[in-house]
């Protein structure tokens, strides 16, 4: 996907509540319900944007949680691997000091 393409959870979640916001401020202009029954609706609507804002948040902490453990997954790889390759470099080196002594 381009780069300059992508959204991110962040952004879809604040393109949401705006739409939420700017829908619930449309249907008090065009409805013909009455005060009381307009607020209630509009606590209802931000009762579940709230909701989807939360779970949008979880969403998020659970997939940097899986690529953090990932990205430590891999240091460890890397770091097990560099300690490998010094410690056949070490052996090469005396093996070769050996045998030119």
């Amino acid at each position: 996907m381009d780069e300059g393409k992508r959204f991110s959870l962040g952004m879809v979640g604040l393109l949401c509540v705006s739409g939420v916001a700017l829908g619930a401020g449309v249907a008090l202009l065009l409805a013909r319900r009455s005060g009381p029954d307009s607020r209630a609706q509009l606590r209802g609507n931000a009762r579940r944007s709230e909701e989807y804002v939360h779970e949008l948040v979880d969403r998020a902490i659970e997939g940097l949680a899986k690529t953090l453990e990932r990205g430590r997954e891999f240091a460890r790889e890397i770091r097990s691997n560099l300690a490998e390759g010094v410690e056949t470099g070490r052996h090469a080196i005396q093996s070769e000091a050996k045998t030119t002594s």
